[in-house]
């Protein structure tokens, strides 16, 4: 019995390792690349018409009720910039900003279709720092992105009010 206990708890770890090491396939680390600039497979799959500046204003209605600081400080105009670089690594940025207050966050990003995935988008609902992998769909339109939830796991919905209340225009 004992046995079977630790074949058991042999297979949970072999499987661990196995989750573990396919997560870190694919990783954006080119330290072997022998000094080379490489365009990751993430920045390659994003379109090139997603790529750029975008601006949008909240209005009041747009806030929860007892909103958090994030989206009463500053002002209720805010930036959204999708870049192939500039984000962790080196890889793909998607960094929101408000217009006087600065950058919120810049998280590291892939897309897949009409879903952008935001991976480590930091969330700090009560005062702790937590970072979690949310979907998002998105159309573009003519210069007119919008964002709808697909997942968020963030209780403070910071990131989800700014992306998903108001149509965004594209500046560049």
């Amino acid at each position: 019995m004992e046995l079977n206990s630790y074949f058991r708890n042999g297979l949970v770890v072999l499987a661990l390792a196995a989750l573990f090491a396919a997560a870190g396939c694919g990783s954006d680390d080119s330290s072997s690349d022998s000094g080379k600039t490489a365009t990751t497979p993430a920045a390659q799959a994003i379109p090139a018409e997603l790529l750029g500046s975008y601006t949008t204003k909240l209005k009041p209605s747009d806030l929860p009720s007892n909103p958090p600081p994030e989206l009463t400080s500053g002002s209720m105009t805010w930036k959204l910039t999708i870049a192939k670089s500039g984000g962790p690594n080196n890889g793909p940025a998607f960094t929101i900003a408000n217009g006087s207050a600065g950058v919120l966050e810049s998280s590291a990003f892939a897309v897949h279709r009409n879903q952008i995935t935001l991976r480590n988008e930091e969330c700090g609902a009560g005062g702790t720092t937590t970072v979690h992998t949310n979907v998002y769909s998105y159309r573009l339109q003519s210069k007119t992105l919008t964002f709808t939830t697909v997942k968020n796991s963030c209780s403070d919905k910071v990131a989800q009010t700014i992306l998903t209340s108001e149509p965004w225009a594209k500046t560049d």
